[in-house]
């Protein structure tokens, strides 16, 4: 493994966590993440322009090929003719010439499309590579708990992106999990994706929108509106339904509604098999008031007075 430093360089073995040359911090994973890219890189770049040679080689032969066709078929019609004027001969020499140019120009075309093609794979093949290595990389970023990084490369993706409302989801995990509930209500008010259909995507909004809103009625009728969809969108299925039942519960117990709080906590008790619900923990349920805070233990979550 080589020191990532640009002054050092040094080799370094797998297990070094430090450089034994300068001391700097090696990150054996990323110089895997960097020698798998770099050899998939290579493969479809191979790959692309072995297909490219191959087509242009075909075409180039079904040029030659066609070319003399004409030629010999002219040449029977020369010697055919050859008691006619020089003037109709002259003449069937003349069409015959245009006629090759007219194969020949549309053989360029032909080319020209093939190369339109190559262009346009190898510029889809390196924007993939490009959001598979922001992907890998915020990965590494949030398992290391450096969720602002990790947030920060995720930001990068269009919203048109096909994977957007993934990006979407983890962006607002990267806030809560840094403790900015109030940015990740932002975000989800601001950056909620125009076409989306996964009942997740409304439950992790609702969610963030519910945590960055306490205190606040128009966010939580907001993160009410998204979390009912989310409902809808689980179309019965148990499994998906548990989260946003916990959700709902939150929401129920913030909007002052405790039977149905504790309706929809008992809800999830049901699927999940769980006595004891861990939210109330939470560090954000901390920043509740705490004379409300005590009300929502007594009356919600059945917890004896204090």
């Amino acid at each position: 493994m080589k020191c990532p430093h640009s002054a050092c360089s040094a080799e370094n073995l797998e297990t070094n966590l430090y450089c034994g040359a300068c001391g700097a911090a090696l990150n054996a994973d990323q110089e895997r993440i960097e020698r798998t890219v770099d050899s998939a890189v290579a493969k479809q770049i191979k790959s692309v322009r072995a297909e490219f040679i191959k087509e242009s080689e075909v075409c180039e032969f079904k040029v030659a090929e066609r070319a003399q066709e004409r030629l010999v078929d002219w040449a029977k019609k020369v010697l055919y003719c050859i008691g006619i004027p020089c003037s109709l001969i002259a003449s069937v020499f003349g069409f015959h010439i245009a006629d090759y140019s007219k194969e020949l120009k549309k053989s360029e075309d032909n080319l020209k499309q093939i190369e339109k093609r190559v262009t346009a794979s190898s510029k889809s093949l390196e924007a993939t590579l490009t959001k598979d290595i922001t992907l890998a990389e915020s990965n590494l970023k949030f398992q290391n708990a450096d969720y602002l990084g990790a947030e920060k490369l995720l930001k990068e993706f269009p919203p048109k992106d096909p994977e957007y409302e993934d990006v979407f989801s983890k962006v607002l995990l990267c806030m809560r999990s840094r403790g900015d509930f109030r940015a990740a209500a932002d975000y989800a008010r601001n950056n909620f994706p125009a076409k989306a259909e996964r009942f997740s995507t409304y439950n992790d909004a609702g969610y963030a929108l519910m945590a960055g809103g306490i205190g606040d009625p128009l966010t939580l009728k907001a993160a009410g509106e998204m979390l009912s969809e989310a409902l809808k969108r689980t179309q019965g299925d148990k499994t998906n339904t548990q989260s946003v039942y916990e959700s709902l519960a939150l929401w129920n117990a913030f909007s002052h509604n405790f039977p149905e709080a504790k309706h929809y906590l008992q809800l999830w008790k049901e699927i999940t098999g769980e006595k004891q619900w861990s939210e109330p923990s939470a560090d954000w349920f901390k920043q509740i008031e705490p004379a409300f805070r005590d009300q929502l233990r007594t009356e919600v979550f059945g917890e004896p007075k204090v």
